[in-house]
Protein backbone atom coordinates (compact mmCIF):
# COMPACT_ATOMS: atom_id res chain seq x y z
CA UNK A 1 0.00 0.00 0.00
CA UNK A 2 1.58 3.67 -1.04
CA UNK A 3 1.41 6.54 1.14
CA UNK A 4 -1.38 8.22 -0.76
CA UNK A 5 -3.59 5.25 -0.14
CA UNK A 6 -2.79 4.65 3.37
CA UNK A 7 -4.07 8.65 3.72
CA UNK A 8 -6.70 7.95 1.84
CA UNK A 9 -6.04 10.98 0.10
CA UNK A 10 -7.76 11.56 -3.80
CA UNK A 11 -6.09 12.98 -6.17
CA UNK A 12 -8.92 14.83 -8.36
CA UNK A 13 -8.27 15.77 -11.95
CA UNK A 14 -5.11 14.88 -12.40
CA UNK A 15 -3.66 16.59 -15.74
CA UNK A 16 -0.19 15.50 -16.99
CA UNK A 17 1.94 17.72 -18.57
CA UNK A 18 3.25 15.53 -21.58
CA UNK A 19 5.76 17.85 -23.02
CA UNK A 20 7.90 18.74 -20.20
CA UNK A 21 10.70 19.48 -22.54
CA UNK A 22 9.09 22.65 -23.87
CA UNK A 23 7.72 23.54 -20.21
CA UNK A 24 11.81 23.23 -18.90
CA UNK A 25 13.40 25.36 -22.08
CA UNK A 26 10.77 28.31 -21.77
CA UNK A 27 11.04 28.42 -18.03
CA UNK A 28 15.33 28.44 -17.81
CA UNK A 29 14.79 31.00 -21.06
CA UNK A 30 12.95 33.35 -18.01
CA UNK A 31 14.39 32.39 -15.00
CA UNK A 32 17.63 34.36 -14.32
CA UNK A 33 18.28 35.88 -11.50
CA UNK A 34 19.84 39.59 -11.99
CA UNK A 35 22.27 40.68 -9.01
CA UNK A 36 22.11 37.38 -7.20
CA UNK A 37 25.20 36.25 -5.75
CA UNK A 38 25.02 32.55 -4.17
CA UNK A 39 27.45 32.66 -1.55
CA UNK A 40 28.95 28.96 -0.31
CA UNK A 41 30.67 28.27 2.91
CA UNK A 42 33.54 26.37 2.49
CA UNK A 43 34.98 24.19 5.34
CA UNK A 44 38.18 25.68 6.81
CA UNK A 45 40.97 23.36 6.21
CA UNK A 46 40.22 23.12 2.27
CA UNK A 47 42.08 24.65 -0.34
CA UNK A 48 40.41 25.14 -4.14
CA UNK A 49 40.47 21.87 -5.27
CA UNK A 50 42.25 21.87 -9.09
CA UNK A 51 40.70 18.68 -11.36
CA UNK A 52 42.60 17.65 -14.19
CA UNK A 53 40.09 18.35 -17.21
CA UNK A 54 39.11 14.99 -19.30
CA UNK A 55 39.97 14.87 -22.71
CA UNK A 56 36.67 15.05 -25.02
CA UNK A 57 35.92 12.60 -28.22
CA UNK A 58 36.11 14.18 -31.34
CA UNK A 59 33.06 12.74 -31.94
CA UNK A 60 31.27 15.25 -29.53
CA UNK A 61 33.60 18.63 -29.81
CA UNK A 62 31.43 20.52 -32.18
CA UNK A 63 28.10 19.52 -30.18
CA UNK A 64 30.12 20.80 -27.30
CA UNK A 65 30.98 23.59 -28.78
CA UNK A 66 27.49 24.46 -29.88
CA UNK A 67 26.09 23.71 -26.17
CA UNK A 68 28.39 26.12 -24.82
CA UNK A 69 27.88 28.46 -27.02
CA UNK A 70 23.82 28.57 -26.71
CA UNK A 71 24.22 28.73 -23.35
CA UNK A 72 26.21 31.47 -23.48
CA UNK A 73 24.21 33.66 -25.32
CA UNK A 74 21.20 32.62 -22.90
CA UNK A 75 23.21 33.92 -20.08
CA UNK A 76 23.02 30.73 -18.58
CA UNK A 77 26.64 30.26 -18.19
CA UNK A 78 29.45 32.90 -17.92
CA UNK A 79 33.14 32.81 -19.00
CA UNK A 80 35.70 33.17 -16.31
CA UNK A 81 38.90 34.54 -16.53
CA UNK A 82 40.83 32.82 -13.84
CA UNK A 83 39.30 30.36 -11.04
CA UNK A 84 41.28 28.59 -7.94
CA UNK A 85 38.65 25.59 -8.32
CA UNK A 86 38.44 23.82 -11.76
CA UNK A 87 36.00 20.54 -12.06
CA UNK A 88 36.00 18.78 -15.44
CA UNK A 89 33.10 19.18 -17.67
CA UNK A 90 31.05 15.64 -18.33
CA UNK A 91 29.01 15.28 -21.30
CA UNK A 92 26.10 13.00 -20.87
CA UNK A 93 23.94 11.95 -24.05
CA UNK A 94 20.33 12.11 -23.83
CA UNK A 95 17.77 9.70 -25.77
CA UNK A 96 17.23 11.93 -28.70
CA UNK A 97 20.78 12.37 -29.57
CA UNK A 98 21.44 15.61 -28.11
CA UNK A 99 23.79 16.06 -25.03
CA UNK A 100 23.44 17.64 -21.72
CA UNK A 101 26.62 19.44 -20.23
CA UNK A 102 27.43 18.51 -16.39
CA UNK A 103 30.27 19.33 -14.36
CA UNK A 104 32.11 16.49 -11.93
CA UNK A 105 31.53 18.21 -8.52
CA UNK A 106 32.38 15.26 -6.17
CA UNK A 107 35.36 16.99 -5.26
CA UNK A 108 34.52 20.62 -4.83
CA UNK A 109 31.38 18.92 -2.75
CA UNK A 110 33.72 17.58 -0.13
CA UNK A 111 35.32 21.57 0.63
CA UNK A 112 31.23 22.55 1.27
CA UNK A 113 29.72 23.00 4.44
CA UNK A 114 26.16 21.74 3.44
CA UNK A 115 23.15 24.29 3.84
CA UNK A 116 20.70 22.67 6.70
CA UNK A 117 17.21 23.31 5.77
CA UNK A 118 14.98 20.77 7.67
CA UNK A 119 12.58 18.96 4.80
CA UNK A 120 8.95 18.81 5.11
CA UNK A 121 6.97 14.93 6.02
CA UNK A 122 6.06 13.48 3.06
CA UNK A 123 2.88 12.87 4.58
CA UNK A 124 2.19 16.71 4.78
CA UNK A 125 3.35 17.38 1.47
CA UNK A 126 0.81 14.96 0.23
CA UNK A 127 -2.46 16.49 2.07
CA UNK A 128 -1.17 19.85 1.01
CA UNK A 129 -1.42 17.85 -2.79
CA UNK A 130 -5.08 17.07 -1.80
CA UNK A 131 -6.69 20.04 -4.30
CA UNK A 132 -4.01 20.04 -6.49
CA UNK A 133 -4.98 19.82 -10.39
CA UNK A 134 -1.68 20.14 -12.37
CA UNK A 135 1.91 18.18 -11.22
CA UNK A 136 5.45 18.67 -12.80
CA UNK A 137 8.16 16.63 -12.00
Amino acid sequence: MDSISALNIAIRRLTLVSNIAEVTTEVRAHAKLNNYVHKVKLKANYRPIRQKLRRLPPSVREAVSKEVTKLLSQGIIERVEASEWVSPMVVVHKKDGSIRLCVDLREANKAIVPDMFPLPHIEDLLLRFNCAIVFFV
